[in-house]
């Protein structure tokens, strides 16, 4: 095994993947001609689904439909990685989810009004205003002092807005790194959710170049980039329903990018900021400091940058006091949705705390994950990581807390997938199949077993079988060409 854990196990390994036949082309081809065709019914399907309507099922049977679809005919697309994708194939590629992304950007944001409330934020931001300061029912009912004139005129001009926002008692979550993404939308276009997802895809396409760059420098297959260019479930999220996380994720690839070229310093610049998109990239902090424990000096000044990056990205928010930590505390205390192995451990603890209590068993349910994961973040950082090992370290690092939120958004699925793409694993890609049952979980709870039960079942299946795990990278082409 190569020292940065690429593939070099055998000779076979280190050679040309084998050549894509007429056959597989064409499935590629037509995997990209279907995708293409499923977003263009997803954006006729838009408005019968706006603001998370309950009352036209047929439309929501037939969005979840087309997304177990689309899951898979991409997974599909991507055991066929192990093919050989020419150029003009891979600029197909390229192109099929430049389309896909195209034909969503002007429909109606479906099953969701988290958009709503990224609309606010930038323009009170781009307004020159603090959004973590007043909540929009206290801007929009004047309920509470000081709001300024400039806020209320906008709530009152945009009242239809203001009344679809959700949790609209609390002051918002989101850290300024994004909040500032999404006044760059509030300056192109004001509370358009076109021009929000316009902001997106300049995210989206950073990101998917920092991979495209670690490809090439690991020297893996530049057709990888297929796992998060077609993934189903970030074109969903972040198209059809227009969810932010794509902000955090370029930063992620960036930190990704530079500790690939073992630039710890710019790495942890990166990180600083994906912190200051969205809390969680913290979680690879340990992956970036761990390799440096040898050398105090390089270590502290590595971290003192990722501190003073992170402090700066985050001042805005932590600065604001009491209505910004309310918020985040709320969110903390009370959110659960589609979660899995957090359900099983509150359903245990719900047996052992008498009957009829709710604090006891959600606090205990929460300690209970935080301690597992800490416990699972000092177990895959045990021992130093570079070069693709990191990648492999940082992927699980992020993968286990999707696996243990209480949380379990679909679109939180999304924050794996620039690592995914450069370390694959088969149980990790069946999630973009199972997920696209999301908004069934609604109406049938026991769809979330259906979502999460074959993962896990790979997964373990991962654990006792190398070559399962390493279905991808054991025939990595070491060539730098798609």
């Amino acid at each position: 095994m190569a020292r940065d854990g690429s593939a070099a196990a055998t000779a076979s390994d280190s050679g040309l993947l084998p050549a894509a036949s007429p056959l597989v082309s064409a499935v590629w081809v037509g995997a990209g001609l279907l995708l293409m065709a499923l977003a263009l019914l997803l954006r006729l399907n838009s408005p019968m689904l706006a603001d998370s309507a309950l009352h036209h099922l047929t439309s929501r049977n037939l969005l979840v439909a087309g997304n177990v679809l689309a899951g898979a005919v991409f997974l599909w697309s991507c055991l066929l990685l192990r093919r050989r994708m020419g150029k003009h194939l891979f600029l197909w590629m390229l192109l099929t989810g430049l389309m896909c992304r195209i034909i969503l950007l002007g429909g109606t944001p479906v099953l969701s009004t988290d958009y709503y409330r990224f609309l606010w934020d930038g323009a009170v931001l781009a307004h020159g205003q603090n959004p973590w300061r007043y909540s929009p029912q206290a801007v929009l009912d004047h309920t509470q002092a000081g709001v300024p004139a400039v806020l209320t005129a906008l709530a009152q001009s945009h009242r239809q807005i203001m009344l679809h926002i959700n949790h609209a008692k609390l002051a918002t979550i989101y850290p300024p790194v994004s909040e500032v993404a999404m006044a760059l939308a509030a300056k192109i276009s004001p509370l358009s959710a076109t021009a929000l997802r316009c902001v997106y895809l300049l995210f989206d396409c950073a990101t998917a170049t920092a991979i495209a760059l670690i490809l090439r420098r690991l020297h893996r297959p530049m057709s990888w980039l297929l796992i998060y260019w077609w993934n189903p479930v970030l074109i969903n999220a972040f198209y059809n329903e227009a969810h932010m996380d794509v902000i955090t994720l370029a930063f992620v690839a960036l930190f990704a990018l530079m500790l690939i070229m073992d630039r710890p310093k710019s790495a942890a610049a990166a990180l600083g900021l994906a912190v200051g998109a969205k809390f969680w990239p913290i979680a690879l902090a340990p992956v970036l400091l761990r390799p440096l424990l040898g050398d105090a000096k390089k270590c502290a000044t590595v971290a003192s940058v990722l501190a003073l990056v992170s402090a700066g990205a985050l001042a805005p928010m932590l600065l604001t006091g009491k209505p910004a930590f309310h918020s985040l505390i709320s969110y903390g205390r009370y959110w659960h949705d589609n979660d899995g192995v957090f359900r099983l451990i509150s359903l245990f603890w719900r047996c052992v705390f008498p009957a009829g209590a709710y604090y006891g068993p959600a606090l205990a349910a929460r300690v209970s994950v935080a301690v597992i994961y800490l416990a699972a973040l000092f177990t895959l950082n045990r021992r130093s990581a570079r070069g693709s090992n990191a990648i492999r370290v940082g992927l699980f690092s992020v993968m286990f807390i999707f696996l243990l939120s209480p949380t379990e958004f679909a679109w939180y699925y999304t924050w794996m997938l620039p690592l995914l793409a450069i370390y694959p694993r088969i149980s990790i890609l069946l999630w973009s199949v199972t997920l696209g049952l999301y908004h069934a979980h609604y109406f049938y709870p026991w769809i979330v077993w259906v979502e999460h039960g074959p993962v896990w079942a790979l997964l373990i299946i991962e654990m006792f079988q190398p070559k399962v795990a390493n279905w991808f990278v054991g025939v990595a082409n070491q060539s730098a060409v798609p």
